[in-house]
């Protein structure tokens, strides 16, 4: 809290207006609630944690699908058997992408469970 105190309210609202409107819409909150002390807070703690959260879980589904297998040694093992090489690309996207709506959805229940 004391380094956020710091900060200078009224640059902060300067820059934020100064910024292109559809960063305003999309913040979807009024930009003088921003400047306050629990704005920059939330700022901090709420929004890069999530983004890396979903960043780190999506970086890590990609790459283990193909170049897990490659590094496990089990790909040669895998295209040698008899099934279609889409569906040893499609089922881990499946799993991704319900991955991804499940994270989705926790997103959205915690914005819904904070108003």
């Amino acid at each position: 809290m004391w380094l956020i105190s710091l900060f200078k309210a009224d640059l902060a609202l300067a820059l934020l207006n100064s910024l292109p409107s559809f960063f305003q819409r999309m913040v979807n909150i009024p930009l003088s609630d921003l400047v306050t002390p629990a704005g920059r807070i939330s700022l901090i703690f709420q929004h890069p944690v999530t983004l890396l959260v979903c960043g780190g879980w999506a970086v890590g589904r990609g790459s283990d699908s193909i170049c897990g297998e490659i590094g496990r040694g089990t790909m040669d093992l895998l295209v040698s058997l008899p099934v279609k090489r889409p569906t040893l690309i499609l089922i881990p996207a499946v799993a991704a992408a319900l991955g991804a709506a499940a994270l989705s959805a926790s997103i959205l229940l915690e914005l819904a469970w904070d108003y």
